[in-house]
């Protein structure tokens, strides 16, 4: 197995760290937490009160999925890449949710931002993790 570099445990501890901040929120709405749910805007509040019940499924599959693929890269297996893809499918079907239901708009530009940035981590981890399978440094 080939030695990763600084640059590989510095990108999986900031991966992880994204990936738990995540967990919290995901953690703060589904036990609905009254100080966190109170600085949500009330229109986002009656949008995310109006999901389905199967909605919360691809949401904890990526979430957790990327806490796990994450904690998969520290401890240096392969599994972290189908992980990895298996969360942002569940990503993937929480984005088409919100934009076939007009949830961008009420999501405001900060938040389509951040869904912009999830996704684009969520990519990178699939790559990411490939990389580092290809060149061994992944068991």
């Amino acid at each position: 197995m080939n030695k990763p570099s600084i640059w590989y445990w510095v990108i999986c501890v900031l991966g992880l760290l994204w990936s738990i901040g995540g967990g919290y929120d995901y953690l703060m709405v589904v036990t609905e937490n009254a100080e966190y749910m109170g600085k949500i805007p009330a229109e986002t509040l009656d949008y995310y009160n109006s999901f389905p019940n199967w909605l919360m499924w691809p949401w904890a599959i990526a979430i957790w999925g990327s806490v796990l693929g994450w904690l998969l890269m520290l401890l240096r297996k392969k599994l972290a890449v189908p992980v990895f893809l298996l969360a942002l499918l569940g990503l993937i079907v929480n984005m088409l949710y919100f934009v076939l239901t007009g949830g961008l708009p009420i999501m405001g530009l900060v938040g389509t931002i951040f869904i912009i940035i999830a996704v684009a981590i969520s990519i990178f981890a699939v790559w990411f993790g490939r990389r580092n399978s290809a060149n061994g440094t992944l068991s």
